[in-house]
């Protein structure tokens, strides 16, 4: 029974880990998107100020 019971500790453990993987590449993936967006942003921002106070 014993032996069951840490068999069961092992797999919600590694099916943890899975999610845990899963979520942090998602959100990893989608802070570097916002991060390209953002440099876009402020390289064509920046251009634009020169262009208008000029």
């Amino acid at each position: 029974m014993q032996k069951k019971d840490t068999l069961v500790g092992k797999e919600s453990v590694r099916n943890e880990q899975k999610v845990i993987n899963i979520v942090t590449t998602h959100v990893y993936r989608n802070t570097i998107k916002r991060l390209r967006l953002y440099s876009k942003l402020y390289t064509i921002l920046p251009y634009d100020l020169v262009k208008s106070t000029a």
